[in-house]
């Protein structure tokens, strides 16, 4: 029935469809940051293929869209966002979008987890310790002894730099936030059609900065670690930079403009 009732949403409301494709568009692009710095620093891997196997209820984001615009746009969709994520050297990785799972609903997180794979493991070379999220940025510095640091952005994300989150220093242009949400517009405004008034989508971008510190203190998440730092010696948490950009734009700005009419 996922059929039948993401095309309901589709006639009656198509401007919904540009959140799962804001959602898993900025997912995408994120993992093709992560992809790129794993196999870098792992050449031995030799990587050509990359999979895209969505599972479990958040992976039913991803099906929204083979509705609505349909699978052609929303593969074609999905490349550009892991190929801009990944940057130099993404033409020799191959992005292939699987929709295996699809009609399941109660095994697709199993199948996911026993899926039959050739796994490559090389103990010289433990990836699991190099594999981090990252800031995914550029241009963030960070206050640390008197000094402002300027991350790369491939620099994995620690908890300590949350723990004294006043000491960040966002750049006014973030842009590999602006070239992602140009390839989201894009889709949902040329190519598919989903939301008519991008306009506002793309003036609007220039607030973020200013909104980036107050929306990371007031993640309930954030909360929670201030909190559970006072009975212990650990600060647990990290965000990407870059997700908690995409997260912010999402509340602060996408949901209200396209929910507007």
């Amino acid at each position: 029935d996922f059929g039948l009732f993401y095309s309901y949403i589709g006639t009656s409301a198509p401007f919904v469809y540009a959140i799962p494709a804001y959602v898993t568009g900025l997912l995408v692009f994120y993992a093709g940051k992560l992809c790129a710095k794993t196999i870098k620093e792992n050449p031995w891997m030799a990587v050509k293929d990359v999979h895209l196997l969505p599972f479990g209820k958040g992976g039913r984001l991803f099906h929204w869209l083979q509705t609505k615009p349909g699978r052609i746009q929303t593969e074609a969709y999905y490349q550009v966002c892991f190929r801009k994520g990944y940057g130099e050297g993404a033409e020799n990785i191959h992005l292939e979008y699987r929709t295996d799972t699809t009609a399941d609903s109660k095994s697709e997180v199993a199948k996911g987890l026993a899926v039959d794979t050739d796994l490559v493991y090389n103990r010289d070379d433990d990836v699991r310790f190099t594999s981090d999220d990252i800031i995914a940025e550029k241009g963030v510095k960070y206050l640390q002894n008197g000094q402002f640091i300027k991350f790369d952005d491939d620099a994995v994300v620690e908890p300590e730099y949350f723990e004294n989150i006043g000491q960040f220093e966002f750049p006014e242009k973030l842009e590999n936030f602006e070239e992602f949400l140009r390839i989201f517009i894009d889709f949902v405004g040329h190519k598919s059609g989903l939301v008519t008034n991008i306009a506002a989508l793309e003036n609007k971008a220039k607030d973020l900065t200013s909104l980036l510190s107050a929306y990371i203190q007031n993640d309930p998440e954030y909360k929670k670690a201030r909190h559970e730092k006072l009975v212990s010696t650990k600060f647990e948490y990290r965000f990407p930079i870059l997700i908690a950009e995409g997260l912010c734009y999402l509340e602060k700005i996408l949901i209200p403009e396209i929910f507007k009419s």
